[in-house]
């Protein structure tokens, strides 16, 4: 590990553990200013507090970097650095109010974090037209295919108790499930010229499984809001930003990913005592 990744890590830790204390702190806070209120039950009822549970579904945009070399029987057939993709994601999460004004929000998540990561431009000389040599530029695209089982542990505070918006943030855990990649090779220059086996610019080269750690470990951070629909039913949209703390792989551990998700809930409000 380097001295950089080092300092990076022991950041963030100081962060969450800053973060942690200071919301501890809060909470016991607004707990002990609730026991010293003096509430008449008749002519001012205590609120009611209450959980929610429920599901989304959402989108998630995946940012990929860091070097990922891919080698086939000792060859090296693809070099990238990084690269964007889209995926769903689904799951199911619960948000207990420890008070009125905090809570605590465990996830289980089943997610997709792959992403098209383009190769190095590699140039060859060919044969062209009427068999004059030409240099052709080639690059490769490693469409990576990453799903993990994931579960977040998140604490939260209401921003605006009566509109139902809040910010939330945590620990997040994945665990990955399957990881492959898929390489495809595409003439960029010069026009005209196509491969023979596919008749286009594009050709599969091959897939193969792909090693990656077990459990990825990272931060959530977002925002989002409960809207009334009907009874204790609730529309639950939020937006959370992941930020990666552990690499994908441990040949390649400056390879990590990060992602914006867009979620849409429905939640169900349930009355505590």
């Amino acid at each position: 590990m380097t001295s950089l990744n080092l300092r990076c890590i022991t950041t963030i830790v100081f962060c969450v553990a800053v973060f942690c204390m200071g919301t501890a702190t809060l909470i016991a806070q607004e707990s002990a200013r609730e026991e010293t209120l003096q509430w008449d039950n008749i002519l001012l009822p205590y609120p009611h507090i209450y959980d929610y549970i429920g599901g989304y579904a959402a989108l998630s945009r995946n940012s990929h970097t860091g070097e990922l070399i891919i080698t086939t029987n000792g060859i090296t057939c693809c070099t990238t650095t990084g690269g964007d993709g889209y995926s769903p994601a689904l799951g199911a999460k619960y948000i207990h109010r420890l008070n009125r004004s905090f809570f605590f929000s465990p996830r289980i998540t089943l997610e997709g974090r792959g992403a098209a990561m383009k190769g190095n431009e590699i140039s060859r000389s060919t044969l062209g037209t009427d068999n004059k040599p030409e240099t052709v530029v080639y690059q490769n695209t490693l469409d990576v295919s990453i799903t993990t089982l994931g579960s977040d542990l998140m604490m939260g505070v209401w921003l605006l108790r009566k509109q139902n918006v809040y910010l939330a943030g945590g620990l997040s855990l994945s665990a990955v499930m399957a990881a492959s990649n898929s390489i495809s090779e595409s003439i960029l220059a010069p026009s005209g010229i196509t491969y023979a086996r596919s008749g286009g610019t594009t050709q599969e080269v091959g897939s193969q499984p792909l090693s990656t750690r077990f459990l990825s470990v990272g931060l959530r951070a977002g925002a989002g809001i409960l809207i009334p629909l009907k009874g204790a039913w609730y529309l639950n949209p939020e937006i959370l930003y992941h930020v990666p703390v552990s690499g994908w792989s441990p040949d390649f551990s400056a390879w990590k990913s990060s992602m914006l998700q867009l979620q849409c809930g429905v939640m169900y409000r349930m009355e505590r005592d």
